[in-house]
Parts: C-alpha cells; structure tokens; sequence
C-alpha cells in the first residue's frame, strides 16, 4: 500500500504517512525530521504546540529509540509534558 501525502505532525512541512498498520500510532517520514511515529492518543497535541517545543519531543524519542535500540523514534504523550 503507498504512503499518502500529509504535514509532518512536527514542523508541518509536506510528509509522507504510511497506511495504518496494527500499531497505535501514525507513521511519518518528513525530509527534516526523518521517520519516526507518534502514538495516536498524542498526534493532536503534537499539531497544536509551537514547533520548538514539537521538535523537542522527536528529539526525546529519538534519544529514547538510540538507547533502546529501537529502530523507529516514537513520540508518546508523556514527551509532550514539559519538564
């Protein structure tokens, strides 16, 4: 199945989404931010804070992924929290 063409949840720059797939989570890969997926129950929050912020939580998931060895950064609620 193709990827469709969306924002990038992140910087809102054009996107590619890939079909839903089992998971609870929406895919992307954005030319800036690479792939990575966002976790359903936070996509909304995501699209609504300012970019620095939104930025900041790829790069938590990101740093997460590196130390867990997982091979796609996931973005979940709790990164949306500010610390």
């Amino acid at each position: 199945m193709p990827s469709t063409n969306e924002q990038c949840p992140v910087t809102n720059e054009p996107a590619q989404q890939a079909p839903s797939s089992a998971g609870d989570f929406a895919e992307f890969t954005c030319p800036t931010c690479g792939r990575f997926r966002v976790a359903r129950s936070a996509i909304q929050q995501l699209s609504e804070m300012p970019e620095e912020l939104s930025i900041d939580a790829l790069a938590k998931a990101k740093k997460r992924a590196e130390i867990d060895g997982d091979e796609v950064p996931v973005i979940r609620s709790f990164d949306l929290v500010l610390s």
